[in-house]
């Protein structure tokens, strides 16, 4: 699978968002989610660094959130 179709398939199960200005796309979002437990805001943008303060970031984690 190329490039291409991952970022189609990831586009097309994610929430996505178009911000234009007069008529032109300035930016594009993508929250990548099961909608329920766990979500992520990327963008369309490459080069990713590491978190730069990553004692800001904080996760609830729930081992059996899944168990009934």
């Amino acid at each position: 699978m190329g490039l291409t179709t991952i970022a189609l398939i990831l586009i097309k199960h994610s929430l996505s968002f178009e911000l234009y200005h007069w008529g032109k796309q300035i930016g594009f979002a993508s929250i990548i989610s099961d909608f329920s437990t766990m979500a992520y805001l990327g963008d369309e943008k490459f080069g990713f660094t590491e978190v730069p303060n990553p004692e800001f970031y904080m996760e609830k984690h729930n081992p059996n959130v899944y168990k009934g």
